[in-house]
């Protein structure tokens, strides 16, 4: 339970990973039980909840919570008086730094948990620790190997392809003891709900399939047609998904009418810079994958952020390409975009003959 309201302190800045929560236990006879680390994944590109957790249980941090935090809090946009806030986040950084290094999590944690035969140290993780090496971070399952660590409780299995229990069997391979939750247990169905966009955007055959504004599979223009008649109803009766760009920034990047109108505007430029210079928050696109994978259709409002008709095709072509893989560009009207993505695993939009 502690996991999981870990986990949540991340729920929207972590997109495309996860939220993931971590706690470390230790156990005896004479202490009782002891909460030695606890942490949460902050955002993509970032260390695990669990190297979170186990860098307050070594002792490199005093709360994995707010080690954890200060990755989401950018140095420039704290307090002049916020020293410690600066101070913490130089040392999260650093120690991060060290982490990725080749021998990093050795040198960090090697051991840390190898004790007497009196005391058990256990880690309850939301997800399944990953075991792949194919990303920014050293895998979690071989740092808790070097940690030491006795047990872990594991909340979900990771649906990821390049995990899917193999976090579970080297662990396991290695003498740890390793509880998968019985996936009808109550708390085991609250860790599997946290993860569940996550486990659709990696499994649903529409986005590993190369899905993109080109037009997911089979989706043709008599479809796109229904889609747009149907999107119209939706919209009469007000149940339409309709969601408004939130990012700050001005409008300057679109250039001016005149320029647009002698056709100088580089539009696929244009929106670079927007991604670049203002990308879409985490929490927005989460906001968004959720709404496309539990409505099918989502109206997009972007005239806050692009001025010109062209610009917001070439944004939202933009947005389905890097961010919201699988959905496809219905129609472009005004400021507005309208996507599709069809439910996985079953479809919920039926087309007409």
């Amino acid at each position: 339970k502690q996991a999981l309201d870990c986990a949540k302190l991340g729920y929207g800045s972590t997109y495309p990973n996860p939220a993931v929560g971590c706690v470390i236990v230790q156990s005896s006879e004479e202490e009782g039980d002891v909460i030695l680390g606890r942490g949460f994944h902050p955002k993509s590109g970032m260390p695990h909840a669990e190297i979170f957790a186990l860098l307050e249980a070594a002792g490199h941090v005093e709360d994995g919570i707010q080690a954890a935090s200060s990755v989401l809090v950018k140095t420039t946009n704290q307090d002049d008086d916020d020293e410690a806030g600066k101070e913490l986040s130089k040392k999260v950084h650093s120690l991060l730094q060290t982490y990725i290094q080749p021998e990093g999590a050795k040198q960090l944690f090697s051991d840390i948990f190898k004790n007497d035969d009196t005391k058990t140290t256990t880690a309850y993780v939301t997800l399944e620790p990953c075991c792949h090496t194919n990303k920014q971070t050293p895998p979690c399952a071989s740092t808790f190997l070097l940690a030491s660590i006795d047990r872990v409780v594991v909340g979900y299995r990771d649906p990821n392809p390049y995990v899917d229990g193999g976090g579970v069997s080297v662990m396991r391979s290695n003498d740890v003891t390793v509880d998968v939750l019985n996936a009808n247990v109550p708390i085991a169905q609250e860790c599997s709900n946290l993860v569940r966009y996550f486990a659709k955007r990696i499994t649903s055959p529409v986005v590993l399939n190369g899905g993109s504004s080109d037009g997911v599979e089979n989706i043709n223009g008599k479809k796109k047609r229904f889609l747009r008649s149907l999107a119209g109803r939706m919209k009469r009766d007000g149940s339409l998904v309709e969601i408004e760009w939130t990012g700050s920034g001005n409008n300057n990047l679109s250039s001016t009418t005149d320029a647009d109108e002698a056709g100088d505007i580089d539009w696929e430029k244009v929106t670079s810079e927007i991604i670049l210079n203002i990308p879409p928050s985490p929490q927005w696109v989460t906001h968004v994958d959720a709404n496309l994978w539990d409505h099918e259709l989502v109206l997009l409002r972007l005239g806050n952020i692009i001025s010109k008709k062209k610009g917001v095709k070439v944004l939202g072509e933009t947005l389905v390409n890097t961010y919201l893989k699988g959905s496809t560009i219905v129609q472009v009207v005004g400021h507005t975009v309208l996507l599709y993505r069809p439910k996985f695993p079953k479809p919920v939009i039926t087309f007409e003959e």
